[in-house]
């Protein structure tokens, strides 16, 4: 399915990382960006992927891990969500991010997850530090912007009790927060 380089008298299958499979498969989704999904298109993804996880026994390096879920999110951005939760961003490629994963995941047509959140704000003076709960802004948008003052988390007893303001319900990105519900 793929080929790690291409010259104008020969094809071969190795990159300059070494010719394990992995590096060239992910050396052609280097780097993840909004392109990706053209060049890598469900259909070619569909099987291009497994094939290449059924191909390295499914074990991927660390470093790799954060190109290698970026491309199954293609697939099923939610499990591709849940697979990046554990990712590190220091143990990933210098050239990939756990941030920028899942905001790639998170723009992923098909992606449908919920994320709940809570928050316990550290807040600290000169005459005491302690914790309290505090306000976690969670909208960058206005309502004038959205043209929906109902997306105000304020509205929401379930979103006031965890503390949230600005625009929850749903927020800046399109996405309603558990605490909508109620």
């Amino acid at each position: 399915y793929m080929v790690g380089n291409l010259g104008m008298l020969d094809v071969n299958i190795n990159t300059w990382f070494g010719n394990s499979a992995l590096y060239v498969h992910m050396i052609n989704a280097l780097p993840i960006t909004a392109v990706t999904a053209v060049l890598m298109d469900k259909e070619f993804v569909s099987k291009e992927f497994p094939f290449l996880m059924s191909t390295i026994g499914g074990e991927v390096p660390n470093a790799w891990s954060g190109y290698t879920t970026s491309v199954a999110a293609i697939l099923d951005a939610d499990k591709a969500w849940e697979d990046a939760q554990s990712m590190v961003s220091y143990e990933l490629d210098s050239a990939v991010s756990k941030t920028q994963v899942l905001y790639w995941i998170s723009t992923r047509p098909e992606f449908n997850v919920t994320v709940a959140v809570t928050s316990k704000v550290s807040q600290s003076s000169s005459s005491s530090a302690s914790d309290a709960s505090g306000p976690l802004e969670v909208g960058t948008k206005s309502a004038e912007t959205t043209g929906d003052a109902s997306a105000q988390c304020d509205l929401y007893p379930n979103c006031i009790a965890v503390g949230l303001s600005g625009l929850c319900c749903p927020t800046g990105a399109g996405q309603n927060l558990d605490c909508c519900a109620g």
